[in-house]
């Protein structure tokens, strides 16, 4: 977008999203350094107009008719950091030699890439068109005297992308995280089960909005990468407008990857500090901002639910198979208790 443009004229024509932590439905942020930080408390009317009111300031800039476009993350606990679930617990204490295997390089072990080439063999026995590396990759595993280094270079490579976002969907843990373009989709997964809190529970769901601008403008310098599974694949990815974005570039990892204390670092914190050139940077900073994170009560969680559920977002809609009808049976017999 106007790339060959002088940096003037750029940020002249680029939209304001959200540069300097605006209020939006009457509250402002709390400038997390990484991201904004929304706290509704337990107003679920407002935490519901912030991202179902056209006119929220959550979509406002200062050009017409150029509404600020984002991805969404629905997250149980609004503390949960931005990690993917492959490698979430390696940063927990006593698994510092799982780490370690991750920084040399040596991804391989680990059971990102077992659990995939599981996944794989399943779908392969259901009928499923398997890529020729992922087939190469499988009969390579198989042989416990011989693993291909050539195979698992750079795993996963482009080809391999969307079956791991397909496995992802559907519960193994890989390096991806799950975004929607949907928000009511992002909430109903933050609190769905999600149960009315004790005396004294201050938990909180959270909502992570990520403008897609900042997403597109990252891309130009560093490596971040949004994957689609094909409709054919999984209707549900229609049903729930979902994607996965991918941070982690191949096998061996770069040192962007860890924070000060040697930490896998979360998204949010990849897309602050990773360097860009001068006039992208120019633009985050002055025109697109950074993430935002909004949290609601979990004693406000059912008023949201009522919420969704008049605008039909439920298991049957999110997921419309077998499975899907079976856990909203489930979510019912827990509301009705």
């Amino acid at each position: 977008m106007y790339k060959e443009l002088p940096i003037e004229m750029r940020l002249k024509f680029e939209p304001t999203i959200n540069s300097n932590g605006k209020t939006i439905q009457g509250v402002s942020p709390v400038d997390k350094t990484t991201y904004w930080l929304y706290d509704f408390g337990e107003d679920c009317d407002c935490f519901f107009e912030c991202f179902n009111n056209p006119f929220s300031e959550l979509y406002q800039t200062d050009i017409l008719n150029m509404p600020a476009k984002y991805v969404f993350r629905g997250h149980k606990f609004a503390e949960w950091d931005l990690l993917p679930s492959a490698f979430r617990d390696l940063n927990l204490e006593g698994n510092e030699n799982e780490l370690n295997v991750l920084k040399s390089g040596n991804g391989h072990v680990l059971p990102e890439l077992k659990d995939f080439v599981n996944f794989i063999k399943g779908l392969n026995g259901l009928g499923y068109k398997i890529e020729e590396e992922t087939f190469k990759l499988i009969n390579s595993l198989e042989d416990e005297n011989f693993i291909s280094s050539r195979l698992i270079d750079d795993f996963p490579k482009e080809s391999q992308l969307k079956e791991l976002a397909l496995a992802q969907h559907y519960g193994v843990p890989t390096r991806l995280l799950d975004f929607t373009f949907n928000p009511n989709v992002a909430m109903f997964f933050a609190g769905e089960s999600v149960k009315h809190p004790k005396k004294g529970d201050d938990s909180k769901i959270g909502i992570w909005a990520i403008p897609e601008r900042l997403i597109d403008l990252s891309r130009e310098d560093f490596f971040i990468d949004r994957i689609f599974v094909q409709g054919y694949q999984n209707q549900n990815m229609i049903a729930q407008k979902g994607l996965f974005i991918n941070y982690f570039y191949g096998r061996a990892i770069d040192d962007s990857l860890f924070d000060v204390s040697g930490k896998i670092t979360s998204l949010d914190k990849y897309l602050y500090q990773n360097k860009r050139r001068a006039d992208n940077q120019l633009l985050v900073d002055k025109k697109i901002g950074k993430p935002c994170l909004f949290s609601l009560s979990h004693k406000a969680v059912w008023q949201l639910f009522q919420r969704l559920e008049n605008m039909d977002i439920n298991w049957y809609t999110i997921q419309p198979d077998l499975e899907g009808i079976k856990k909203e049976v489930e979510r019912m017999r827990v509301v009705r208790k």
